[in-house]
């Protein structure tokens, strides 16, 4: 019975979300595997553009070569990795198998240590790749070393269970064969079945796989190339090639919009988005479609799609769609130098241009047209059969473009009434890009200025991830995450940017509840949120936070103290203390909290911020203290054992005693609702004054 009881009770713990993430990067943890973890690597790579055209060779290659590092070899004992223990009773070999499994192989998701990681490089490819570093991949080596501290001229094959050192080797194989990746996705399919022992069939499979993400919110234009220099069979091919992608798309008045552009002498909008609010007459529009011939008018097609995509935006799509172009054909442009600059216009205003550049090209103008980074954006084709082999990457692009959100000329917005796919079984995927003001170190609180990013939800179960560092974060890699359900909304808080770049926010979104009519999820963001002083008037000794999982602590002279409950605990300003998240409703509308509206300006505030992490356990504690004010800014770590008597007696809970003295005058003891005490440091320069109820400078260097 107390077996089972444990078994309960481990499986509640491991079950608990992480509301006190510090971000995560699975890229480097050997073994580490799933299509989260491909997704980050690959994600790392494009951002720095490492390889200058993917054309989605590498996302194959993880899911061919290990299934996402899933596989595992045999004779190492399979998923489990454990021996049977047939003598214990039938419920205890579970519990250890799936601990094991747990730590061993993350369930299945791992494979053979010194095997070649998620990729499986050989032996005779890491050598090749290590003694090119010094020639032919000098460059790409170089960066991979500046950005990553990964200097690939001497990794090892043990090195490469990192899942981000086996991706740079294997892209920078690729790379070395003779260039193949910017030759086009022919020859990639060559270049797999010869060298990497592939199958042709899973290659062509997985290329011309479309399963379009579903409940996206997307403005697309596809710009399509009908110059005489494209001729009419391969314009077919292009129109044949619209037909599939555009066939497979949720066209709803709330998801995906489409509009084609025809490309020549003139340019013409041969489908609007206000014409097709959904698949009905689509096979109609694609029959009137002829091939023009003549000229290649770029810059006008660029420009007509902005405006088409615009005036769209207008009613009702505005700061809540992608918008996203893709141009197809040779794009030999007559001016290009119009057509750059109309690129460059669109891109400033954030469209994301995709470009599948087919047959004899110029590659220095497609790059130009295409958003950055070009290595994502620029698919080179051979010819116009290729098309199909370029479904499933442009189908990835567009899933992940993101929705743009401009906090430079204002402070909030909301994107509401998200939808959610019917099907309970497939997941939605919304990116948003928050266009961030610079914010000078100097002048900004510690733990005061940041970006709150709040989701709430109707049948519906999200998680968040959020970055500056790459543009799709995800459970792979994030800085900042949190979940949200029905019941619990989600807050995310990001520091605020140094230096200008974006915020990427991924909103994973899944249907809980399918027979539930008006499944959906709300966006609010707020930028640079200042902390009131709430503690001037000295009417309360503690206050609520902005961040749920923080509350203020006052001295009596006015000054203010940011404090951190501990991990998985939020401030409860009913009891005054940090009690279990899972247990708390709403945050009520106390007075305090109309006090911290109504106070003075952030400018005035003097935040003292302290993060703790303390633990207790029959009576022994270990204390993490961090410290930083507006004006200096400490960092310390202490970790002390000793034996201390819980004051926290159901009479001092009655009595709403939730804090106690510590026998070190600058620390105190918190209590919580279930008897249990945390061990909390008092601010730099403070001790602890029972007859106060709270931290104080010491009496007997300042007087009042």
């Amino acid at each position: 019975m107390n077996v089972a009881f444990f078994v309960i009770v481990l499986l509640l713990v491991q079950s608990k979300p992480n509301l006190a993430d510090e971000g995560t990067d699975l890229t480097l943890e050997p073994g580490a595997g799933g299509s989260y973890v491909v997704d980050a690597v690959i994600g790392k790579i494009h951002e720095h553009c490492l390889v200058d055209f993917d054309n989605g060779l590498l996302q194959k290659l993880a899911h061919l070569r290990s299934d996402d590092g899933r596989n595992y070899t045999s004779g190492t004992g399979g998923i489990w990795q454990f021996p049977l223990i047939l003598f214990l009773p039938s419920f205890l070999p579970f519990l250890f198998h799936s601990f094991s499994a747990y730590r061993r192989t993350k369930f299945g998701m791992n494979y053979a240590p010194g095997s070649g990681g998620i990729w499986q490089v050989s032996q005779d490819q890491l050598s090749t790749v290590n003694m090119e570093c010094s020639t032919t991949l000098r460059y790409g080596c170089l960066e991979a070393r500046s950005q990553f501290g990964v200097d690939l001229g001497i990794t090892k094959m043990e090195d490469l269970d990192k899942p981000l050192i086996s991706g740079m080797v294997m892209a920078f194989f690729v790379t070395s064969q003779n260039r193949i990746n910017e030759a086009g996705i022919g020859k990639q399919l060559e270049f797999s079945l010869q060298s990497l022992n592939l199958e042709g069939k899973d290659f062509f499979q997985l290329s011309a796989e479309i399963s379009f993400c579903p409940a996206a919110q997307l403005d697309v234009t596809f710009i399509i190339d009908g110059s005489g220099s494209v001729g009419e069979d391969n314009f077919n091919l292009i129109v044949n090639f619209l037909r599939e992608m555009i066939s497979d798309m949720d066209i709803q008045p709330d998801n995906v919009h489409v509009s084609v552009i025809l490309l020549s002498t003139n340019a013409t909008l041969v489908m609007s988005m206000e014409d097709f609010r959904d698949d009905t007459n689509l096979e109609a529009a694609f029959q009137r479609i002829s091939y023009p011939g003549g000229l290649t008018k770029t810059a006008e097609a660029i420009d007509l799609a902005v405006s088409a995509s615009l005036n769209m935006s207008s009613k009702g799509r505005i700061n809540k769609a992608a918008k996203a172009f893709v141009l197809v054909g040779d794009l030999r442009s007559e001016n290009i130098t119009d057509a750059i600059s109309a690129a460059m216009r669109a891109k400033d205003m954030d469209f994301k241009i995709f470009v599948l550049g087919v047959g004899n090209l110029v590659v220095g103008q497609l790059k130009a047209f295409a958003s950055t980074p070009t290595c994502k954006h620029l698919s080179l084709l051979d010819s116009y059969y290729e098309l199909y082999l370029s479904v499933n990457q442009l189908q990835k692009g567009l899933c992940e473009a993101p929705a743009v959100v401009d906090l430079i000329s204002k402070d909030t917005a909301k994107l509401d009434f998200n939808t959610l796919p019917a099907d309970g079984n497939s997941s939605k995927l919304q990116i948003i890009k928050l266009n961030v003001p610079k914010t000078e170190p100097s002048k900004r609180y510690i733990g005061s200025k940041h970006i709150a990013v709040k989701v709430t939800t109707m049948c519906g179960y999200v998680n968040m991830y959020a970055s500056y560092d790459i543009a799709k974060p995800g459970k792979g890699y994030h800085t900042y995450s949190a979940e949200a359900t029905d019941l619990m909304p989600g807050e995310l808080f990001a520091n605020s940017s140094f230096d200008g770049r974006p915020l990427y926010v991924s909103i994973e979104a899944v249907n809980v509840n399918e027979s539930c009519a008006y499944s959906h999820y709300n966006v609010s963001i707020v930028n640079e949120i200042a902390v009131p002083n709430p503690c001037k008037d000295q009417i309360h000794l503690y206050y609520p936070h902005p961040r749920k999982d923080m509350f203020i602590q006052c001295d009596l002279w006015g000054e203010a103290f940011e404090m951190t409950c501990p991990s998985n605990t939020v401030w409860d300003q009913i009891v005054l203390t940090c009690v279990s998240s899972y247990s708390l409703g709403p945050m009520p509308k106390s007075k305090p909290s109309s006090i911290i509206q109504k106070s003075s300006a952030p400018a005035t505030l003097k935040l003292t911020s302290a993060k703790h992490d303390s633990v207790t356990s029959n009576g022994i504690e270990s204390t993490k203290l961090q410290t930083s004010t507006a004006t200096t800014s400490a960092s310390t770590t202490t970790t002390e054992s000793k034996a201390l008597e819980n004051p926290c007696t159901a009479e001092a809970i009655a009595a709403n005693k939730m804090f106690q003295p510590h026998p070190d005058p600058k620390k105190f003891i918190q209590c919580d609702q279930s008897g249990n005490f945390f061990v909390k440091n008092c601010p730099p320069g403070t001790v602890w004054i029972p007859s106060q109820n709270t931290c104080n400078l010491s009496i007997f260097k300042k007087s009042r």
